[in-house]
Formats: structure tokens, C-alpha cells, sequence
């Protein structure tokens, strides 16, 4: 079983990936911390390491998966832990990206709290990276590699309240990523699960023969490898009939209807509501 954290909606991406290749899950939402986009890094890797291991109080057999800078952070400050909790979703997506950069230039997409862990966890990983055969033909290639960024912190709010379709939230995209539109760089790299609602946006902007989005289709390759390896998240005799949403305080803006209807499974699944007690 895969147990999703989150403070509000930002990784209810998961929750589809989930209900696409049937592994069971439940949702810890940690709404009186919400949102975590503007809560201090140290303090919310140590926030979710308690959620945890109050979550495993209940005696179950399940991996976690947090927000991707909260999961980097985790790997790089308490590896053991990591590797025995967290489901590394994002980790394995960054390294997907790391193989198939063809400059070595990346670009990070973040808001101010994401980037705390990010460098360290690059350059950590670097030490160990080997280049693939295209990559060591590639005289340019850099290596370690480099990075440049743009803070995005509207799109953070907005992908709470809007639609992506919605024409503001287009131009809006279009307008931060004209930052980059010359820069010399290959690979857009998201912070945020939130921001593959944006995708085909960020695909289209860019000439996708110099500078590649990974999108949703990557993601899924990567949790259904990630789901093979790690099969105890996946019971022969385990059917989903319904989803535990554990929860510190108001769950008003999850029983709104759309959002309650997605992570019952499109009405699949019954909804069991549990408060949690997280100060």
C-alpha cells in the first residue's frame, strides 16, 4: 500500500497514478500545516517523519510519498529512513532526467522553499552519476551539472483554485517561462507534482528537440518500475474497496465535490474519514 502525504491537493497526482495501476492507498492530509509551499524546510521533513511514524502506530505495511523536495531532503539528511519509508518516485524521476540530458544545463522550476535541498541532493548525486555513452561523446556535455532556475510562486497558488486550462493561468505560465526561452539549457525539471497539470503548456513553449519536459508519461514509467521493485505496496489479495483519508484538522476543500469524486476512484471506492492528532 502506497499512503500519500500531503497538506492539501499538491500531490493528488499520485492519487490517479494509484488508481491507474490498481495499488491500494490511503491519503494523511495535513491540512492545520497547509500549505507547506511556504513552511520552512527543516521543519517539514521533521513534520512528516512524525506524521509517519504516528501512521505506523497502526501497524501498517506501506510506503510514503511527500512532495518532491520533502522526499530529496529526506534521502539526503536520513538515507535509512528513506530508503525503509519513502516510495522514491521523485528520485528516480531526477535521475531519468539526469541520463537523458544531453548538455549537462538543467532548469529547475521551483518556488523559495523548494530549492532549500536541492543543490546539496544534485551535487550529492553527481559524485555518483555515471555518464552514459552519449553523454561522454558529448564534448560540451557539463558535468557536474549545471543549474539555473526560475521562481514560479503564482503557479503554486493559482493550480489550487484555477483550472490549467483556464486562459490566465496559460499566460501566465507562458510569461515565467520566457525566462528560459533563449537560455541555453535541456532539461525543465518541476518541482512540484502540480505542475505536470501544466504540461502540455510547458511542452509547447518549447522547441522539444533542445529543451524536453518530462511529463506525465515519464512519471508513470517510473512508478510502475518503482511498483514492480517495491511489491509489497501491491497484495495479490488486497482489493481497493475503499480509502482511508486520515486528516489534523478541516477537510472542507478535499469533500469539495470533484476533488472527494476523484480520490474515490470516479465513485469506486467508499470514503472513511479519520482526524489525526497533529499539532
Amino acid at each position: 500500500m502506497l499512503c500519500i502525504i500531503s497538506s492539501g491537493t499538491e500531490n493528488f497526482f499520485i492519487v490517479k497514478l494509484c488508481q491507474l495501476y490498481a495499488i491500494p492507498y490511503e491519503v494523511i492530509a495535513d491540512t492545520i500545516a497547509w500549505p507547506y509551499d511556504d513552511k520552512e524546510h527543516n521543519y517539514l521533513i521533521q513534520r512528516v517523519k512524525s506524521i509517519i511514524e504516528l501512521h505506523q502506530e497502526k501497524n501498517k505495511e506501506c510506503l510514503y510519498v511527500v512532495s518532491p523536495s520533502i522526499e530529496l531532503g529526506l534521502f539526503l539528511h536520513d538515507h535509512i529512513f528513506s530508503q525503509k519509508n519513502i516510495f522514491p518516485l521523485f528520485s528516480s524521476y531526477l535521475s531519468y532526467c539526469f541520463a537523458h540530458s544531453h548538455s549537462g544545463r538543467l532548469w529547475l522550476l521551483w518556488w523559495w522553499s523548494d530549492l532549500t535541498h536541492i543543490n546539496e541532493y544534485i551535487k550529492s548525486h553527481s559524485n555518483d552519476y555515471t555518464k552514459s555513452n552519449n553523454q561522454i561523446k558529448t564534448k560540451k556535455f557539463l558535468f557536474p551539472f549545471a543549474l539555473r532556475n526560475k521562481e514560479v510562486p503564482l503557479w503554486n497558488y493559482l493550480l489550487r483554485l484555477l483550472s490549467p486550462r483556464q486562459v490566465f493561468v496559460n499566460k501566465l505560465v507562458k510569461e515565467d517561462l520566457k525566462y528560459f526561452k533563449d537560455a541555453n539549457v535541456d532539461t525543465i525539471i518541476p518541482l512540484h507534482y502540480s505542475y505536470f497539470r501544466i504540461q502540455r503548456t510547458i511542452q509547447l513553449f518549447f522547441n522539444q528537440k533542445k529543451q524536453v519536459f518530462h511529463g506525465r508519461d515519464i512519471m508513470k514509467k517510473m512508478f510502475l518500475e518503482l511498483s514492480a521493485t517495491y511489491k509489497s505496496i501491491r497484495s495479490e489479495n488486497e482489493k481497493i474497496d475503499k480509502v482511508e483519508i486520515f486528516h489534523s484538522w478541516s477537510v472542507h476543500f478535499i469533500q469539495e465535490k470533484k476533488r472527494e469524486y476523484m480520490l474515490s476512484g470516479w465513485g469506486k471506492y467508499n470514503l472513511n474519514y479519520e482526524r489525526i492528532d497533529l499539532k
